[in-house]
């Protein structure tokens, strides 16, 4: 979510950072080298994407594969972002009871921090009050 000095709410999607290993064996000198692109814990987007690796030994030997990650959108949590007074509201559905809530001033960051405001609890929900600031900042919710 982006605020401007007039405040200015945008929701965008966030992609989810993936991990995996790659391993490989022979050639003259061990260990290889190793490299893939997009690297593990990239940020992949929905759909399917090709991963390539490529291993290497000091002799100069070099060999290549790639494989797909696909990654599927499933029931997103929603959450609600408003502006009231000189206050952020945001809330989610009770269905999501131990969502944590996250914020980042940067939306490919592989670190987001648990927002520190409490979550208030009503019949409909969850929501958390914060003030409105000039800074950039992305929130989600991130599942237990």
């Amino acid at each position: 979510m982006f605020l401007a000095k007039n405040p200015m709410i945008c929701m965008l999607f966030f992609h989810k950072s993936y991990y995996f290993t790659t391993s490989a064996y022979g050639g003259c000198s061990s260990p290889l080298s190793l490299a893939s692109f997009p690297s593990s814990g990239s940020p992949f987007p929905i759909g399917t994407t090709t991963v390539s690796t490529m291993a290497g030994d000091t002799c100069g030997d070099y060999t290549n594969c790639t494989f797909t990650i696909t990654v599927t959108l499933q029931n997103a949590p929603a959450l609600s972002i408003n502006v009231t007074g000189n206050q952020l509201l945001l809330s989610w559905p009770a269905s999501l009871a131990g969502y944590g809530l996250v914020s980042s001033p940067d939306l490919f960051s592989p670190t987001w921090n648990p927002v520190t405001n409490p979550p208030m609890f009503n019949a409909t929900g969850q929501t958390v009050l914060l003030p409105l600031t000039s800074t950039q900042q992305f929130f989600q919710l991130q599942p237990p």
